[in-house]
């Protein structure tokens, strides 16, 4: 039901491109449906192509075209405003934050925050000029533009922000600089994040001193498959096994382990099906592993597709596997689209991967694991030895990652207004 509300949402790149974050697809029309207004704010912009958005969904560019400061001690010298505001965060920063020893080596962190109130001044102005009535401000990412909100709420400048938190923004390992920069002071100012798993709340509460209470849940969701996929018939031995792997060809993905894995699968000549969904710079090393699997094993390459094709595959196709060997993740909504259609998931047990694997929908796997190891646990599901029951699956995912449940349960989060 909509509101009166205007949202005003900040994003890396979407809604611009085809890759960047797709999963806003999955979300935009239920913040469409539950705001009168939404605005939304990227970053950047380096596809021009813009993806197609609800009708009261609109995008402002207004910091795309925003000059990163060339100086940053001249910049905050040069007002008296900016260099309280500096002086204030910093020294907040170094009096509560866990990690305030990597702050008093300065450098980047004071890059960091000279940019962050440059773009708090962009915002403000951009608010003075559209009159828009005590907005809610929603951030994609916990480090994106959530700390130059931050600074405005303390201000009084505006009253509602709320991010949300995936994977480089929670983790202090993804970082050159040591740490997720200046947490402590973001959370003391905004209303509320949401971390996408319980794994990622109990990481960030172990990296704060206070305000532990404005951590919150709010998983992603993916929409409920209605199609019914007729099963093969499991009693007839030629059936192919079909597995499926859907990443970015990065380097952590370990795609490239794959064709060895299978080649050492336990499969008395069955035949099997490998599909891969997804490109990037590991491309190569993938396909000319995949070269050298045995004849008995097919193997397609899709790349990169439009997500609605994954969806229309797995509606089409009675999958057997759905395969990650990531050593990155958080929770990962491709797995949530597989297991919408009761594909049983593969993949190491980190993160928050143990949030959509257990027993009853997949196979958690030691993240040292072999390839012989995984191997023959793949061998195990072929020879029927593990079995999964889809509906049971499917059953799961629509208790925990439904998106009808998850996005309207989320979105009357963002509309507890302080006002």
């Amino acid at each position: 039901m909509k509101t009166g509300e205007t949202l005003v949402f900040f994003t890396l790149q979407y809604p611009y491109g085809k890759k960047s974050e797709t999963f806003i697809e999955n979300e935009i029309q239920y913040l469409s449906d539950a705001f009168e207004r939404v605005i939304i704010i990227p970053r950047e912009k380096i596809h021009t192509e813009q993806r197609i958005l609800p009708q009261n969904v609109e995008v402002n560019d207004l910091l795309i075209n925003s000059v990163k400061v060339d100086n940053q001690f001249k910049y905050i010298l040069s007002s008296i405003k900016r260099f309280m505001a500096v002086l204030g965060i910093y020294t907040y920063t170094i009096l509560n934050d866990k990690k305030r020893v990597y702050y008093l080596k300065g450098g980047y962190f004071i890059y960091y925050l000279a940019n962050a109130l440059k773009e708090a001044e962009l915002i403000e102005s951009y608010l003075e000029k559209s009159k828009l009535k005590h907005p809610i401000f929603y951030d994609y990412w916990f480090v994106n533009s959530t700390l130059s909100l931050a600074h405005l709420k303390s201000q009084g400048t505006i009253s509602n922000v709320y991010c949300r938190a995936h994977g480089f923004d929670v983790f202090n390992e993804r970082w050159n600089c040591g740490t997720v920069p200046f947490r402590q002071y973001i959370l003391k100012n905004i209303n509320a994040v949401f971390a996408i798993s319980k794994y990622n709340k109990q990481y960030i509460n172990g990296q704060l001193n206070r305000f532990k209470e404005k951590v919150g849940i709010a998983y992603l969701g993916v929409r409920e498959n209605t199609s019914n996929v007729c099963a093969k018939n499991k009693i007839d031995e030629t059936t192919t096994f079909l597995i499926v792997s859907c990443a970015n060809l990065f380097p952590f993905k370990q795609i490239e382990r794959i064709p060895e894995i299978l080649s050492l699968v336990q499969s008395e000549q069955k035949e099997m099906r490998w599909v891969h969904f997804g490109d990037g710079p590991n491309e190569k090393e993938v396909l000319e592993a995949a070269h050298q699997l045995p004849t008995n094993i097919a193997f397609e390459y899709k790349g990169h597709v439009a997500n609605s094709d994954v969806l229309d595959f797995y509606a089409q196709n009675d999958v057997d596997l759905f395969l990650s060997l990531s050593l990155k993740e958080g929770l990962p909504v491709s797995m949530m689209e597989a297991q919408s259609f009761g594909v049983p998931i593969m993949a190491y047990s980190i993160f928050g991967i143990p949030e959509i694997v257990n027993d009853k929908t997949g196979v958690l796997l030691e993240v040292h694991a072999t390839n012989e190891e995984i191997s023959q646990k793949i061998t195990q599901l072929l020879q029927k030895k593990i079995h999964f029951n889809k509906t049971e699956i499917r059953q799961f995912f629509k208790e925990k990652f439904s998106a009808e449940r998850n996005f309207k349960s989320f979105t009357q989060n963002l509309l507890q207004k302080d006002d």
